[in-house]
């Protein structure tokens, strides 16, 4: 897991997003023990992803939107 982890970090070095959210994202990644639910909150906040996609993938992320 950690190998996908770094080509994760890797892409999101390299993709044009903001270089604000790449450090949002970046910052939940880069730890010894990476904050996989805080990177997927971040990143649905960042692609504003609406809540009835999530809900049709029974993803749980709480009253984000």
């Amino acid at each position: 897991m950690d190998n996908n982890i770094q080509n994760l970090i890797d892409n999101i070095k390299k993709c044009n997003l903001s270089d604000a959210d790449k450090q949002l994202l970046l910052e939940k990644l880069e730890n010894e023990n990476p904050d996989i639910n805080g990177f997927l909150d971040t990143f649905f906040k960042i692609c504003k992803v609406s809540s009835t996609i999530i809900e049709l993938f029974d993803i749980d992320i709480g009253n984000l939107f």
